[in-house]
């Protein structure tokens, strides 16, 4: 929970800038997180995604909600190719009952997750959330390189807070 406050405390000021800059408006401004599978939470005791929205939302002093569920037993993202991946993540994710119903219609989203690797979760979680809500705008705190034609894929992580609209 420390190191999730603290990334809060090194995202806040770039996701603002960008928010700001966008023209959102705070009070239609609400933050969720990208789900982890439920066993894998069960395994680990936490989720990081969502202890880093919530810590997130409070450094912008605005909701955090689950707008997203994932199915449980899926494929762990991090064990797949950048293809497999894509396809994984398509039937991986379904919107949370508040979002079906409309409870978010209208307002602007900003999806939080810890690390994007290919992008293929976050652009899933996009388009679900696109079609129930005004605008989405992601966050992570590390995200892998696009690797370009020839490049050797690495485990290597580039550091640094990654903010944009999708």
């Amino acid at each position: 929970r420390e190191c999730a406050a603290f990334l809060a405390g090194l995202m806040a000021d770039p996701i603002t800038a960008m928010l700001d800059g966008q023209g959102v408006d705070r009070r239609e401004l609400i933050v969720t997180y990208v789900p982890r599978d439920p066993a894998r939470v069960l395994d680990a005791g936490h989720d990081q995604a969502k202890m880093l929205a919530g810590a997130v939302a409070r450094e912008l002093d605005v909701p955090c909600l689950t707008l997203l569920d994932r199915r449980r037993g899926s494929s762990e993202q991090k064990q797949l190719s950048a293809d497999e991946r894509v396809k994984n993540v398509r039937q991986l994710f379904s919107l949370a009952a508040v979002t079906r119903n409309g409870g978010v219609a209208g307002r602007t989203v900003l999806l939080i997750d810890d690390l994007v690797t290919t992008g293929a979760t976050a652009a899933a979680c996009v388009s679900l959330l696109s079609g129930a809500v005004a605008r989405v705008y992601c966050a992570s705190v590390a995200f892998t390189p696009l690797l370009r034609s020839g490049e050797q894929e690495t485990a290597s992580v580039t550091g640094g807070i990654s903010a944009s609209r999708r």
